[in-house]
């Protein structure tokens, strides 16, 4: 089982990635969510994988965290989900909003999800349901506060994947969570990462 790929990005698309460990590139198929996390290329990068193995090939999928991994392994157990709905499924949305829909039985959510109709929809929340973990961290992404400080940062031109991202990091940083120090904390962070 290859449970991690660690090396040189040497090649990045919205769908799929190449990464060079020790001289051999292997292509590793991504979601959209994984793709707005890489580094740029000919910088480290660590995926987490999971290879998909068929009577006509080796199929690698990459995940930028386990999380990703998770969902798609459930996503994939459910008859009418292959691999390229696994992914576009990930592709658009955020693992939290995902689990959010199917634990309230969103289905205008997850049917606006491209590919997903009324029943597979409703396969999912029978399936996954009472599978889903939903940690309390994903649950305090619904502040009020937590979501301004996204929402500042989007305004300032950041992608809603990376706004998200760093304000997750910010609130490890900051000891008043107000918006406003949500958003300095994170733009703190961007300086010190540069």
């Amino acid at each position: 089982m290859i449970d991690t790929v660690s090396g040189i990005l040497i090649k990045k698309l919205p769908t799929s990635v190449v990464i060079d460990v020790n001289g051999i590139g292997y292509e590793l198929h991504i979601p959209l969510s994984t793709f707005n996390e890489l580094p740029q290329e000919n910088q480290r990068v660590k995926l987490f994988t999971r290879l998909v193995v068929t009577n006509n090939s080796l199929t690698l999928y990459g995940f930028a965290t386990l999380d990703e991994r998770e969902i798609f392994d459930s996503l994939t157990k459910i008859s009418g989900i292959g691999y390229k709905i696994g992914l576009k499924i990930l592709s658009s949305c955020e693992v939290v909003e995902l689990k959010k829909a199917i634990s309230s039985q969103d289905l205008d959510f997850l049917t606006s999800i491209s590919g997903i109709g009324k029943k597979t929809a409703q396969r999912l929340i029978l399936e996954l349901k009472d599978k889903l973990e939903i940690k309390e961290d994903d649950t305090s992404l619904d502040g009020n506060v937590m979501e301004e400080a996204i929402l500042g940062l989007i305004s300032l031109g950041y992608t809603k994947t990376a706004a998200r991202k760093l304000i997750r990091e910010a609130k490890n940083n900051t000891k008043d969570l107000t918006t406003e120090n949500l958003i300095r904390s994170a733009l703190k962070l961007v300086r010190e990462m540069r």
